[in-house]
């Protein structure tokens, strides 16, 4: 499902990625290096972090709505199973690409159950219809 939200955000970050490396690539080829490198571009640095731990955070936010719409239960927050991730920026954690695949998969096997459930009744009312709209012209031909 298209999110303009997540779409902005994720532009801002690869946004604020370019102009990270674009500057530390004028400052290496300045000869800086090593410390002086590094503080040149620590707050592009940052801004890069925080783009991209929104985006992360605003991801994991929809997924887990997703999810807890359809009663799918959401991984238990630890940091053993690799699922879900803690930020350098923000107070809390987000779903890894790991997590956010497993709750998809999850999802998507939820979905698909719900409108097989469906899909028979729809095919099997098309099939009566069908069947009573064949009698119905057998029938007034015959008269």
């Amino acid at each position: 499902m298209f999110d303009l939200k997540l779409r902005r955000q994720r532009r801002a970050w690869e946004v604020a990625e370019s102009r990270y490396e674009s500057a530390r690539d004028r400052a290496a080829s300045q000869g800086l290096t090593g410390y002086d490198l590094r503080d040149a571009v620590a707050d592009l640095w940052s801004t890069v972090e925080r783009a991209s731990e929104s985006y992360f955070h605003t991801r994991s936010r929809k997924i887990i709505r997703q999810a807890q719409r359809l009663e799918i239960p959401v991984p238990e927050i630890n940091d053993t199973d690799g699922v879900w991730e803690r930020g350098n920026t923000f107070e809390g954690r987000f779903l890894t690409d790991l997590g956010v695949s497993k709750l998809r998969a999850d999802i998507r096997a939820e979905q698909r159950e719900r409108y097989e459930s469906w899909y028979r009744w729809i095919v099997l009312l098309i099939g009566l219809i069908g069947a009573a709209s064949g009698l119905v012209a057998v029938v007034s031909t015959l008269f």
